[in-house]
């Protein structure tokens, strides 16, 4: 009994170690054949312990060891069903993948016979080879070399894998096909024996391999097309790529270039201020240590007899997949000293025409000439080096010199206004011959000359003239002085000669501005007295009417009463009573003569007492409904100011009654702390300003332009608001505080002319 359980347990000790092998060591079939071995190995042990006489009375012992076998043979049936499940799967899973791949698998014998292939060789073949001589599809020129591989597969002792052998192999199409074939040897493989070959078709491989060569080729061809300069360097420093553009940046041939390595190379690179740069400060070596790419590093590159070059370096950092810092860094080297150089000089002119459009801008708003001079020394100092900066200006009778105005650090105004004598000007000679004249150093020039003298007191070494030319007509010169010798170069020369057209022709506006503004100022005073003493014979002529033919009319129609009482023939009554009516109009033409040439109510009661009095006159004469809208008991105006709204009123109303077919006029008289206001509208057809105000500017509409003419006098000005079938607006507004101006001209507005808001 002890010999049979012995037994029992080696089985199962032994079955447990063979179920737990790896599936690489022991096969699934392999598996479940041991299964069903120790299985019925455990049934035979069963039955004959069950025969053994002990155990023929069954007793607890026998069926515990029974129950115990039965057990052990359920697992051992139970473990053989998974083993031909997994066999099962693994042979469906083998069969797929051979069905489904592109791999060309041939297992041959020793003989050269075809034992399996899988079905992606019968799609390259075009027909079932399983069977045949593996030579028959072989190109009868590679057998020989076929014949060699497999020979030396046959040979092997152990499994292993051959060299890569070419031959070409019949295809589908009955054609041949290059093939590349590796084989394996598992002749001591059971369920193989033979030799595995695999056949590839390299033409894809080589299609990208000559794809990658392509894009190799159109890489470097790029690399050397480009103007900049691409170098790479590997972790070590060392260059091991560089283009054309590179090397001759670095004044160098591309194999010296790749022969350098950075941390040997010469110190030829230097920071924009000129200091030597370290490794550390290398772009390339810094990105290599981080990691991280550099964008447009500014360097200067020296080398010894050369001029120094500015350099813009981009690196880029190339790294492996996982690994944390780059095995290669790219270099961008763009030669940026001609770009440079083209952007400063951009930058100097686009600062040079702003200077000059400041100094325009000086010549349209500085009117007076010593503010314009002024302006112009001041931008001339800023860009010019320079302690003294005067112009001069030639006296009306050509003999002297003026001087305008003077820029310095410590200005003397006591020189202002002082004249100089063209024979004692130093650079007498540029009124002569020339536009600039330039003393680089007086000391060495001066020899008591007085014309220096001045100059030489003052301790200026270097001073440069320059004249100023307007209508071709010489009007001065710009004088620089300075304590340097050869402070002046002739760069800066030509640079104040610019400055000083500029300001030539500013002066030049500005001495014709103030000539013009003279002018003005006469004519305005002028037409002003003109217009007192037009009044002032009005009022004249006035008083005469009133006062010398009224009366002498109002004497005649005394006497002519006094004849009509005596007793005369009918006839003679008859003319009496004629030349009575005769004188009574005559009378009353005299006296609204009177009024018309000045009322005297405008001197005696003011603006608008005499305004209200006039329009309702007239108005009661032409049949118009007139308003008003008149302050009460307005203060006082001036003279003039009064005269000249009254006369603009008697011509606006005038005008309405001879062309406006209205219906009804309304005056409107406003007045403030510094302005007065006027207008006078009508509800008549109206017109169109344009033409109107268009023929005044030439001398037409005589009545507008008295009008303007009247206002302007006293700094006003003149508004018009019509349109054909509206009506017509005339507004004026007058200052009533000194330095008010007014524009010269009324102008043309939304119905005509552009209007004061307070007069729509």
């Amino acid at each position: 009994m002890l010999a049979a359980f012995y037994g029992v347990t080696g089985m199962i000790s032994r079955f447990r170690s063979w179920l737990s092998a790896s599936p690489s060591a022991v096969g699934p079939r392999s598996r479940a054949t041991a299964a069903l071995a120790l299985s019925a190995g455990a049934l035979a042990t069963l039955w004959s312990l069950l025969g053994w006489p002990p155990f023929a009375a069954r007793s607890p012992l026998a069926l515990l060891w029974a129950l115990a076998v039965a057990l052990l043979a359920g697992v051992a049936l139970r473990q053989g069903r998974a083993a031909r499940r997994d066999l099962f799967d693994s042979e469906n899973r083998l069969r797929v993948l051979l069905a489904r791949s592109a791999e060309v698998l041939v297992v041959v014998d020793r003989r050269g016979l075809v034992t399996f292939t899988s079905p992606a060789a019968d799609r390259l073949l075009g027909r079932p080879v399983l069977g045949l001589q593996s030579l028959d599809f072989i190109h009868p020129e590679d057998r020989t070399r076929f014949t060699t591989l497999l020979a030396a597969l046959a040979e092997s002792t152990e499994a292993s894998l051959a060299e890569l052998c070419q031959v070409r192999a019949a295809n589908a199409h009955g054609s041949w096909c290059c093939t590349e074939v590796t084989g394996a040897s598992a002749l001591a493989e059971p369920g193989v024996g033979g030799i595995i070959l695999s056949f590839h078709d390299p033409s894809q491989q080589r299609a990208v391999e000559r794809a990658f060569r392509e894009s190799e080729q159109r890489y470097a061809a790029v690399v050397e097309a480009i103007a900049e300069g691409v170098i790479a360097i590997d972790a070590s420093g060392r260059v091991v790529l560089c283009n054309a553009s590179a090397a001759a940046i670095f004044g160098s041939t591309v194999d010296l270039v790749l022969s350098c390595k950075i941390e040997s190379a010469p110190p030829l690179l230097f920071d924009m201020a000129g200091r030597p740069l370290g490794l550390d400060d290398f772009p390339a070596l810094a990105t290599l240590r981080t990691g991280q790419p550099i964008c447009q590093f500014l360097c200067r590159f020296q080398r010894p007899g050369h001029d120094a070059r500015v350099f813009s370096v981009s690196t880029q950092p190339i790294v492996r997949p996982g690994e944390p810092l780059p095995y290669m860094v790219v270099c961008s080297i763009s030669d940026i000293t001609d770009t440079r150089a083209a952007s400063e000089a951009l930058r100097l002119h686009a600062s040079r025409l702003e200077f000059l459009r400041q100094i325009d801008r000086a010549i349209l708003s500085a009117l007076q000439p010593e503010a314009l001079a002024h302006t112009v020394l001041d931008q001339i100092r800023s860009s010019v080096r320079c302690e003294r900066a005067a112009v001069a200006l030639i006296h009306p009778d050509q003999r002297e010199l003026q001087i305008l105005a003077i820029s310095a650090d410590a200005p003397d105004d006591a020189q202002l206004g002082r004249r100089v004598s063209l024979g004692s000007c130093p650079f007498e000679s540029i009124f002569t011959y020339g536009m600039i004249s330039v003393i680089d150093d007086l000391q060495a020039s001066y020899d008591g000359d007085p014309a220096l003298a001045h100059l030489h007191a003052a301790g200026f070494r270097s001073c440069m003239a320059v004249t100023l030319f307007a209508n071709n007509e010489l009007i001065g010169l710009v004088h620089l002085s300075s304590p340097r010798a050869s402070a002046f170069t002739q760069a800066q020369g030509a640079l104040v000669v610019e400055l000083a057209n500029h300001l030539a022709v500013g002066l030049q506006n500005a001495r014709l501005f103030s000539q013009v503004s003279a002018a003005n100022q006469r004519l305005r005073s002028l037409s002003r007295q003109l217009m007192g003493a037009q009044e002032s014979e009005r009022r004249r002529i006035a008083r005469e009417l009133h006062d010398e033919i009224g009366q002498a009319l109002a004497l005649i129609k005394l006497n002519i009463r006094a004849l009509q009482r005596m007793e005369l023939p009918e006839t003679v009554s008859l003319r009496l009573e004629q030349s009575l009516g005769i004188i009574e109009e005559t009378l009353l033409r005299v006296r609204q003569m009177a009024l018309d040439l000045r009322p005297a109510m405008l001197d005696d009661l003011g603006l608008a007492s005499a305004l209200r009095w006039y329009v309702d006159q007239q108005a009661r004469l032409a049949e118009l409904e007139a308003r008003f809208d008149l302050p009460e008991a307005p203060p006082r105006l001036p003279t003039e100011i009064e005269t000249a709204c009254f006369r603009m009123v008697q011509e606006a109303l005038a005008n309405t009654v001879r062309h406006a077919s209205a219906s009804q006029v309304s005056i409107r008289l406003e007045q403030s702390d510094d302005e007065l206001l006027l207008s006078i509208s009508d509800d008549g057809v109206g017109f169109d300003p344009a033409p109107v105000l268009a023929s005044m500017r030439q001398g037409g509409s005589g009545g507008l332009l008295s009008m303007h003419e009247r206002l302007l006098l006293c700094d006003g000005r003149l508004s018009i608001e019509s349109s054909p079938g509206h009506g017509t607006t005339l507004s004026a507004w007058v200052p009533l505080q000194a330095g008010v101006t007014a524009p010269d001209a009324p102008t043309e507005g939304r119905h005509g002319t552009d209007s004061h808001p307070a007069g729509r």
